[in-house]
């Protein structure tokens, strides 16, 4: 088992935020592009969760954070 630190997620965040532009390109349509990007996502969270809670918010604030600059939710969506 593969022991993750929040240096490995934060560089697991990193490239999933430089690999989005790519993924909204190679998935236009939404109905394709989510189940893509949460195949990618959901590991990462799952593994942030792994470490600890505050991790989990972290790796979730920013992959919204991600999703928001690139235009693929709104602010309304964001976590306060």
């Amino acid at each position: 088992m593969t022991k993750h630190t929040q240096e490995s997620i934060s560089a697991r965040l990193d490239a999933l935020a430089a690999e989005l532009p790519k993924l909204i390109a190679d998935y236009p349509d939404d109905a394709d592009f989510w189940p893509a990007y949460a195949a990618l996502s959901d590991e990462i969270k799952r593994d942030a969760g792994a470490l600890d809670d505050d991790t989990w918010h972290w790796a979730f604030d920013t992959t919204q954070a991600s999703l928001y600059e690139h235009g693929k939710i709104s602010a309304d969506e964001l976590d306060p």
